[in-house]
Protein backbone atom coordinates (compact mmCIF):
# COMPACT_ATOMS: atom_id res chain seq x y z
CA UNK A 1 0.00 0.00 0.00
CA UNK A 2 3.00 2.39 1.06
CA UNK A 3 4.11 1.81 -3.15
CA UNK A 4 0.57 2.99 -4.12
CA UNK A 5 0.72 6.20 -2.03
CA UNK A 6 4.36 7.16 -3.03
CA UNK A 7 3.35 6.82 -6.48
CA UNK A 8 0.01 8.62 -5.86
CA UNK A 9 2.19 11.82 -4.05
CA UNK A 10 4.62 11.96 -7.19
CA UNK A 11 1.86 12.24 -9.72
CA UNK A 12 1.75 16.10 -10.57
CA UNK A 13 -2.46 17.29 -10.34
CA UNK A 14 -3.98 16.66 -13.55
CA UNK A 15 -2.45 12.99 -13.32
CA UNK A 16 -4.30 12.89 -10.30
CA UNK A 17 -7.43 14.09 -12.18
CA UNK A 18 -7.49 12.17 -14.96
CA UNK A 19 -6.59 9.12 -12.97
CA UNK A 20 -9.99 9.57 -10.51
CA UNK A 21 -12.12 10.54 -13.27
CA UNK A 22 -10.61 7.60 -15.76
CA UNK A 23 -10.87 4.99 -12.76
CA UNK A 24 -14.32 6.62 -11.42
CA UNK A 25 -16.00 6.54 -15.34
CA UNK A 26 -14.64 3.16 -15.70
CA UNK A 27 -15.85 1.92 -12.44
CA UNK A 28 -19.40 3.12 -13.36
CA UNK A 29 -19.97 2.14 -16.73
CA UNK A 30 -19.02 -1.83 -15.39
CA UNK A 31 -21.51 -0.75 -12.49
CA UNK A 32 -24.28 0.39 -15.29
CA UNK A 33 -23.63 -2.71 -17.68
CA UNK A 34 -23.51 -5.30 -14.75
CA UNK A 35 -26.81 -3.95 -13.40
CA UNK A 36 -28.25 -4.02 -16.84
CA UNK A 37 -27.14 -7.35 -17.18
CA UNK A 38 -28.99 -8.56 -14.09
CA UNK A 39 -32.11 -6.84 -15.49
CA UNK A 40 -31.72 -3.33 -13.80
CA UNK A 41 -31.53 -0.19 -16.35
CA UNK A 42 -28.51 1.30 -13.73
CA UNK A 43 -29.75 4.75 -15.51
CA UNK A 44 -31.05 6.83 -12.92
CA UNK A 45 -32.81 9.66 -15.32
CA UNK A 46 -36.04 10.08 -15.11
CA UNK A 47 -37.12 9.62 -19.65
CA UNK A 48 -37.90 12.90 -21.57
CA UNK A 49 -40.62 14.17 -23.45
CA UNK A 50 -39.98 11.06 -25.83
CA UNK A 51 -39.83 8.55 -23.18
CA UNK A 52 -36.22 8.18 -23.93
CA UNK A 53 -34.38 8.05 -20.64
CA UNK A 54 -30.30 7.94 -20.96
CA UNK A 55 -31.10 9.74 -24.75
CA UNK A 56 -29.68 13.06 -23.86
CA UNK A 57 -26.71 14.61 -22.93
CA UNK A 58 -27.17 15.37 -19.33
CA UNK A 59 -28.34 11.57 -18.00
CA UNK A 60 -26.27 9.94 -15.82
CA UNK A 61 -24.65 7.87 -18.81
CA UNK A 62 -23.74 10.51 -20.86
CA UNK A 63 -21.91 12.30 -18.01
CA UNK A 64 -20.43 8.55 -16.62
CA UNK A 65 -19.22 8.28 -20.47
CA UNK A 66 -17.56 11.98 -20.89
CA UNK A 67 -15.80 11.10 -17.49
CA UNK A 68 -14.31 7.90 -18.50
CA UNK A 69 -13.17 9.19 -21.64
CA UNK A 70 -11.83 12.36 -20.46
CA UNK A 71 -9.92 10.85 -18.13
CA UNK A 72 -8.26 8.51 -20.11
CA UNK A 73 -8.05 10.73 -22.76
CA UNK A 74 -6.24 12.67 -20.27
CA UNK A 75 -3.72 10.43 -19.26
CA UNK A 76 -2.89 9.84 -22.90
CA UNK A 77 -2.13 12.63 -23.69
CA UNK A 78 0.15 13.39 -20.92
CA UNK A 79 1.99 10.20 -21.51
CA UNK A 80 2.45 11.51 -25.18
CA UNK A 81 4.35 14.73 -23.76
CA UNK A 82 1.59 17.18 -23.93
CA UNK A 83 1.33 19.46 -20.99
CA UNK A 84 -1.22 20.43 -18.74
CA UNK A 85 -3.45 22.58 -20.37
CA UNK A 86 -3.18 20.70 -24.04
CA UNK A 87 -3.95 17.38 -22.34
CA UNK A 88 -6.91 18.80 -20.73
CA UNK A 89 -8.81 20.41 -23.90
CA UNK A 90 -7.95 17.05 -26.26
CA UNK A 91 -9.40 14.86 -22.85
CA UNK A 92 -12.31 16.93 -23.14
CA UNK A 93 -12.68 16.69 -26.65
CA UNK A 94 -12.54 12.86 -26.11
CA UNK A 95 -14.51 12.47 -23.23
CA UNK A 96 -17.46 14.62 -25.77
CA UNK A 97 -16.91 12.03 -28.18
CA UNK A 98 -17.64 9.37 -26.14
CA UNK A 99 -20.69 10.79 -24.62
CA UNK A 100 -21.99 11.80 -28.02
CA UNK A 101 -21.35 8.27 -29.38
CA UNK A 102 -23.28 7.04 -26.18
CA UNK A 103 -26.10 9.13 -26.71
CA UNK A 104 -26.08 8.53 -30.40
CA UNK A 105 -26.26 4.55 -29.81
CA UNK A 106 -28.94 5.27 -27.11
CA UNK A 107 -31.23 7.07 -29.55
CA UNK A 108 -30.74 4.20 -32.00
CA UNK A 109 -31.09 1.38 -29.56
CA UNK A 110 -34.84 3.38 -28.84
CA UNK A 111 -35.65 3.62 -32.50
CA UNK A 112 -35.31 -0.23 -32.38
CA UNK A 113 -38.38 -0.25 -29.84
CA UNK A 114 -41.72 -1.74 -30.79
CA UNK A 115 -45.37 -1.25 -29.44
CA UNK A 116 -46.61 -4.69 -30.56
CA UNK A 117 -50.29 -3.60 -29.17
CA UNK A 118 -53.04 -4.34 -31.49
CA UNK A 119 -54.53 -1.07 -33.03
CA UNK A 120 -58.02 -1.77 -34.75
CA UNK A 121 -57.27 1.27 -36.96
CA UNK A 122 -54.12 -0.13 -38.49
CA UNK A 123 -56.82 -2.71 -40.12
CA UNK A 124 -58.33 0.45 -42.08
CA UNK A 125 -57.73 0.11 -45.97
CA UNK A 126 -56.38 -3.76 -45.56
CA UNK A 127 -58.45 -7.32 -46.58
CA UNK A 128 -59.41 -9.96 -44.90
CA UNK A 129 -61.02 -13.02 -45.15
CA UNK A 130 -64.59 -14.36 -43.81
CA UNK A 131 -64.09 -16.40 -40.59
CA UNK A 132 -68.09 -16.07 -39.00
CA UNK A 133 -70.24 -15.50 -42.68
CA UNK A 134 -71.23 -11.43 -42.16
CA UNK A 135 -74.76 -11.04 -43.04
CA UNK A 136 -76.48 -8.22 -45.02
CA UNK A 137 -76.32 -4.87 -43.79
CA UNK A 138 -78.32 -3.78 -40.86
CA UNK A 139 -78.83 -8.32 -39.69
CA UNK A 140 -76.12 -8.37 -37.36
CA UNK A 141 -72.19 -8.98 -37.78
CA UNK A 142 -69.84 -11.65 -38.29
CA UNK A 143 -65.88 -12.23 -37.90
CA UNK A 144 -63.10 -11.37 -40.50
CA UNK A 145 -59.48 -12.69 -40.33
CA UNK A 146 -56.94 -9.72 -41.15
CA UNK A 147 -53.21 -9.53 -41.27
CA UNK A 148 -52.25 -6.15 -39.00
CA UNK A 149 -48.61 -5.00 -37.35
CA UNK A 150 -47.58 -8.63 -39.07
CA UNK A 151 -50.25 -11.02 -37.03
CA UNK A 152 -53.33 -12.32 -38.41
CA UNK A 153 -56.11 -11.44 -35.80
CA UNK A 154 -60.16 -11.88 -35.72
CA UNK A 155 -62.03 -9.31 -35.73
CA UNK A 156 -66.06 -8.36 -35.41
CA UNK A 157 -66.78 -7.21 -38.61
CA UNK A 158 -70.46 -5.39 -40.28
CA UNK A 159 -70.81 -6.01 -43.79
CA UNK A 160 -72.19 -2.70 -45.60
CA UNK A 161 -73.63 -4.98 -48.53
CA UNK A 162 -77.00 -5.64 -49.51
CA UNK A 163 -75.79 -9.25 -49.81
CA UNK A 164 -74.64 -12.37 -47.25
CA UNK A 165 -70.78 -12.70 -47.52
CA UNK A 166 -69.60 -16.16 -46.58
CA UNK A 167 -66.97 -18.16 -45.12
CA UNK A 168 -63.72 -17.58 -46.79
CA UNK A 169 -65.01 -14.84 -48.95
CA UNK A 170 -62.86 -12.02 -49.92
CA UNK A 171 -63.61 -8.21 -47.93
CA UNK A 172 -62.25 -4.86 -47.78
CA UNK A 173 -62.32 -2.97 -44.31
CA UNK A 174 -63.48 0.56 -45.06
CA UNK A 175 -63.81 1.88 -41.65
CA UNK A 176 -64.42 2.03 -37.70
CA UNK A 177 -67.46 1.00 -36.46
CA UNK A 178 -68.18 0.84 -32.78
CA UNK A 179 -66.28 -2.08 -31.54
CA UNK A 180 -65.42 -3.32 -34.63
CA UNK A 181 -64.95 -3.11 -38.92
CA UNK A 182 -67.02 -2.22 -41.30
CA UNK A 183 -66.44 -4.19 -44.72
CA UNK A 184 -67.29 -4.57 -48.37
CA UNK A 185 -67.00 -7.59 -49.77
CA UNK A 186 -64.57 -7.87 -52.50
CA UNK A 187 -66.63 -8.95 -55.53
CA UNK A 188 -68.91 -5.64 -54.40
CA UNK A 189 -65.39 -3.33 -56.05
CA UNK A 190 -65.04 -1.85 -52.71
Amino acid sequence: MNAIAEWWDGLELAARIFWTLGILGTAMLVAQGGMALFGADGDFDSPDADGDAGAHWFSFKAITAFATGSGWGGLCCLQLGLGAVSATLLAALVGFALAALLVWLMRQFARLAEDGTFQLTQTVGASGTVYLPLPPRGAGAGEITVVSGGRKVSVKAFNVSDRAAPFGAEVRVLRLEGTGVAVAPLADGE
